[in-house]
């Protein structure tokens, strides 16, 4: 109980980030959680918290870079270019240190799994996905060309635009949507949904939109990049399979709207 008061609890979803668990780093945390929410910028995920035993400073680790909250404010940033590796080391009294070189960081834990599990989301996230170049080749317009002449379809503009329309719902029902909505990225899903959102059909942005959205999807996490992958593969084997509405006679694809898939 504090003078004034009960002492701030941590909120249930910082909680669950939380890596140092003792009551004093619950509490530490509690003080600085507002701090932490408000360093976050749009599009980042919060993947790790962990509190220094000794400064009580707390370490948040996203998607995309780490930061550091002290006294209740924004005290340091490190953008991912800056980290290059991360080591343990033990102090005399017992507690363990995760360094964070490049930017000369060092956190002091009380436990040696603590320290290896915070180096571990940093190895992990910020060393080992960087994100690399897109490798999932174009698909305009051999994808679509290769799908029209596996089931017989001509090659018309308008057999294009309605499988582009397809390939692209397909992507954000069965792909996007899931992954923002399992990573419980509202701003993510908010942004890709302003872009892409559009009922407007035509031009060369659309005739793109599968292939801008896997680049999307590319650019904002690579814990997606092996689904997506595997995504793409999968809408090529549906739409040419036994079971694809494009076996259905005639010559024309069937619009979305009228296929009801």
């Amino acid at each position: 109980m504090g003078l004034f008061g009960p002492d701030p609890v941590v909120e249930a979803d910082l909680l669950a980030k939380l890596i140092t668990t003792s009551p004093r780093a619950k509490k530490n945390l509690a003080k600085q959680q507002e701090a932490v929410r408000s360093g976050l910028r749009d599009g980042e995920l919060l993947l790790a918290l962990a509190v220094d035993s000794r400064k009580g400073e707390v370490v948040v680790v996203t998607s995309k870079r780490l930061f550091i909250v002290a006294r209740g404010r924004l005290d340091r940033v490190v953008e991912r270019e800056r980290i290059s590796r991360t080591r343990l080391a033990s102090m005399s009294n017992g507690t363990f240190v995760t360094f964070i070189d490049g930017p000369g960081i060092m956190v002091e834990i009380g436990a040696r799994e603590e320290a290896n599990r915070l180096a571990g989301v940093i190895d992990r996230y910020l060393l080992e996905s960087q994100v690399g170049p897109r490798d999932i080749p174009i698909l305009f317009p051999d994808f679509y060309q290769n799908i029209l002449q596996a089931t017989g379809k001509p090659e018309t503009p308008e057999n294009f635009v309605h499988l582009i329309d397809r390939v692209s719902r397909m992507l954000t029902a069965g792909s996007a949507i899931a992954y923002f909505e399992q990573a419980g990225d509202h701003a993510a899903k908010a942004r890709f949904l302003a872009e892409f959102g559009s009922n407007d059909r035509e031009g060369e942005f659309y005739l793109n939109m599968p292939d801008l959205i896997i680049d999307f999807l590319w650019a904002w996490s690579p814990e997606c990049h092996d689904s997506l992958r595997r995504s793409v593969t999968k809408i090529h084997d549906l739409l040419t399979g036994p079971d694809s509405f494009l076996w259905e006679p005639g010559d024309k694809v069937t619009p979305w709207d009228d296929g009801g898939e």
